[in-house]
């Protein structure tokens, strides 16, 4: 009876051996045809690389404020300035003078608008008023005596004569009442509103030129604008350098010197069309080169030309200019000239949180919709997610809608 129940136990654990069997069997291939990677959260950057030139942030031309000659050179090519540094000073004889003279033709504009505001009591119109009523009081004088004359002559006592005499005076004497009259009217228009704004128009004029002149004067000492390098200035379509000496005869307006700040930097590169619409302004840039290996910089896209660059080859491809800013603070020292070359890497899109699968991990549902076989651990059963491709990557696609987790990857 034992042997029989041994036998019977025995023959249970042989069926159940051989059916665990059979099920490694069945699953080992499947579970072989896959591989379960890690995904994670990390980092997502896409970059477009770029070359450039550096060059300074900030250049200025000095020009010559007014025409003199130069009278002192102070600095020379190369030579390190300070902000309010004296540069050139400028002979400025010559400019006395129009300075003087605009000051005398300002003040007689303003001797003008003062005596046209009481005009009416100016000495021309009180010698005007004066001889109206001289005129007038000998008019009168003459008609009485005219009077008395014809009273005597219709009493027989004095001859026609006198009579016709007296007659001509006074038509002389209400002539010039009359032309008296008319000077008086005449040097009265010239105190109206009309002449009072002219003669102010004038003053402004007059003390504008010399205000301008003074400003001009106070540039006699040509200063640096903010501290930097003293270059040579170039004028013209060849960009001739101009040499500055003591006694060179300036006009106004010439270009003297220039001054680099070289503490401001940017680089400017040309970016194909095709890829323009992946740049926009304020864009994080990575900023490297052959002469500053050692010193990466930072930087930001400061400006997209709105035209593109000219080029005289047809069927040729359309670049435009693109202005990238340094934002790496550099000091005195930094091993950077305007003119070296430059790699730029601009970041044209980051996800901090982003996840990454091989493109063999994408497959497709019954429906058509792109899923990803995820599970969270390798001891859960794995499940089908639906997910978004977003960028591509040089390792694989950048997916939304995985979390962190296993992947199925086919072997």
């Amino acid at each position: 009876m034992i042997k029989r129940y041994r036998w019977t136990i025995a023959g249970i654990l042989v069926v159940v051996a051989c059916f665990f069997a059979f099920l490694s069997s069945e699953q080992s291939p499947a579970q072989e045809s896959v591989q379960w990677i890690e995904v994670k959260h990390r980092l997502v950057e896409k970059q477009l690389g770029l070359v450039g030139k550096l060059q300074s942030g900030r250049l200025e031309t000095i020009p010559a404020p007014f025409d003199a000659i130069i009278k002192q050179v102070l600095v020379k090519e190369g030579q390190r300035v300070q902000a309010d540094q004296t540069l050139v000073t400028l002979d400025t004889r010559k400019l006395d003078i129009e300075l003087r003279q605009a000051q005398v033709e300002m003040i007689k504009a303003s001797s003008a608008v003062d005596q046209l505001h009481n005009w009416e009591n100016s000495q021309e119109v009180i010698r005007a008023r004066r001889n109206v009523e001289n005129a007038n009081h000998m008019v009168m004088e003459l008609k009485n005596n005219l009077a008395k004359t014809q009273a005597l002559f219709s009493r027989g006592i004095i001859p026609q004569m006198e009579v016709e005499t007296l007659q001509q005076q006074l038509r002389r004497q209400l002539m010039e009442l009359a032309s008296a009259q008319d000077d008086l009217t005449s040097i009265r228009q010239k105190g109206s509103l009309n002449n009072l704004n002219v003669a102010k128009m004038e003053l402004q004029n007059a003390t504008s030129r010399y205000q301008a002149l003074q400003e001009q004067y106070l540039h006699k000492e040509i200063k640096a604008p903010f501290s930097g390098v003293v270059l040579r200035a170039s004028q013209g379509e060849n960009k001739k350098l101009l040499t500055i000496q003591t006694g060179v005869r300036v006009t106004e307006g010439m270009p003297l010197l220039e001054i680099m700040d070289t503490t401001q930097y940017q680089v400017l590169a040309q970016v194909e069309e095709a890829d323009l619409a992946k740049l926009k302004e304020g864009q994080a840039v990575k900023i490297s080169g052959e002469g500053f290996s050692e010193h990466p910089l930072e930087g930001e896209i400061e400006t997209i030309a709105m035209q593109s660059v000219n080029t005289d080859k047809p069927g040729s491809a359309i670049y435009y200019d693109v202005v990238i800013k340094v934002t790496s603070s550099m000091s005195q020292g930094y091993p950077v000239r305007p003119g070296m070359s430059a790699k730029v890497n601009i970041v044209i899109y980051r996800n901090e949180q982003g996840i990454v699968v091989p493109e063999a991990a994408l497959t497709h549902d019954s429906d058509g919709q792109l899923i990803v076989n995820w599970r969270p651990d390798l001891k859960r059963q794995a499940v089908p997610c639906q997910v978004t491709v977003k960028e591509a990557m040089p390792e694989g696609m950048e997916v939304h809608g995985l979390e962190e987790g296993f992947i199925a990857l086919p072997r």
